[in-house]
């Protein structure tokens, strides 16, 4: 008997003349010479094709799977945290986005097809429970096949206290409903991201996760990291020169999120119309604050595009106060590896558009 032999699986099929071609995946045909076969006996000739046919099909289905290996599954909440996983996987990704469309982290609700998401995944990444209260109860819930990131705690990072009061004065001013959700003393502020150099870390840690978990691209991870770090530096160094001429000036922000970046970059903000963007600010403290913006004259206002404006409108009208828009999260960039250097820069331009603008006073 003689055929060819490849290394490849084979499909047969009839038609050669006195015989069954083989073809295999390469698309390479060979013929199995019947007629020849036929000699060895028809109860050894079948059990030969038997024993071939078998052998075809485990082939086929061990060796294909292995060919296209199964990529990690990587679950990130929000779209900066998913851009930093996304850097550090290079190839071996994309990770999924949780949180998609306009939600912010602080109020997303986590529906039945997130769940089913995570429990699938084979890490999760979160910032904290602070920052994504939707991801408390999650949590603990999940099997122990999925690990799960909390970006907070990595060794390192740098920490702000979070800010009590609306005003930045350090004195805290809560009424009406304020008063149950008061920070408590000691708590940090959890938008570590905004920091430049914490989500460095962020990424090095995630690459060590990485590694940890698929040991053979450990390397690639780390290389990654360092590509991430180095775009990271890159962003900054254009930051620094855009923002220069407008350190110092004082705006207020619709909530206080920007803690980091504004000492990362020299930027001083004069108070926040909320200090829990999941609870509506009490009136007190609104007249307060609007009294302060028409004492700073012709100060910006940022708004943000996660949340409903119309308290804001309500603060700054007849101030005289300049209106500009904020996005933490990149809520209008394309998911992906390039999403957080651009959510950065897209943050300076905004301070910078309002900023540098010629201040106005009320009634002009």
């Amino acid at each position: 008997m003689s055929f060819v032999r490849t290394k490849t699986p084979r499909t047969f099929r009839s038609g050669a003349p006195g015989g069954i071609k083989a073809q295999d995946a390469a698309g390479v045909a060979s013929t199995v010479n019947l007629r020849k076969v036929r000699r060895v006996g028809g109860a050894a000739a079948g059990l030969l094709l038997a024993l071939l046919t078998f052998l075809v099909v485990g082939i086929a289905s061990t060796s294909l799977p292995a060919l296209a290996q199964e990529r990690p599954r990587v679950v990130a909440t929000s779209r900066p945290i998913h851009s930093i996983a996304a850097a550090v996987l290079g190839d071996k990704g994309p990770p999924e986005l949780l949180i998609t469309g306009m939600a912010s982290p602080h109020t997303y609700a986590l529906t039945p097809s997130n769940a089913r998401q995570l429990h699938q995944a084979d890490v999760f990444i979160r910032v904290s429970e602070q920052v994504e209260p939707f991801t408390q109860r999650i949590a603990r819930a999940l099997p122990g096949s999925v690990e799960v990131v909390t970006l907070a705690d990595t060794p390192g990072l740098k920490r702000l206290p979070v800010r009590i009061s609306a005003d930045f004065d350090g004195h805290p001013h809560f009424d009406g409903d304020d008063h149950d959700h008061e920070p408590e003393a000691g708590a940090v502020d959890g938008h570590v991201w905004l920091d430049p150099e914490n989500a460095k870390l962020m990424g090095r840690r995630l690459a060590e996760v990485f590694a940890a978990r698929w040991p053979n691209d450990g390397q690639a991870f780390a290389a990654n990291a360092d590509r991430f770090a180095a775009d990271v530096d890159a962003a900054s160094g254009e930051i620094t020169a855009e923002l220069a001429p407008v350190t110092g000036v004082p705006f207020v922000v619709f909530h206080d999120a920007y803690h980091y970046f504004e000492e990362r970059f020299g930027l001083k903000a004069a108070g926040a119309i909320s200090i829990n963007p999941e609870v509506p600010p009490g009136a007190r403290h609104l007249s307060a604050l609007r009294q302060r913006i028409e004492k700073l004259g012709g100060v910006c206002v940022f708004a943000e595009p996660q949340f409903n404006a119309r308290v804001l409108d309500a603060v700054v009208a007849g101030t005289g106060a300049r209106s500009g828009v904020l996005d933490p999260i990149g809520v209008d960039l394309e998911p992906g590896p390039g999403l957080y250097t651009a959510m950065l820069k897209g943050l300076a331009g905004g301070f910078t558009a309002c900023l540098a603008q010629e201040p106005k006073r009320a009634g002009r």
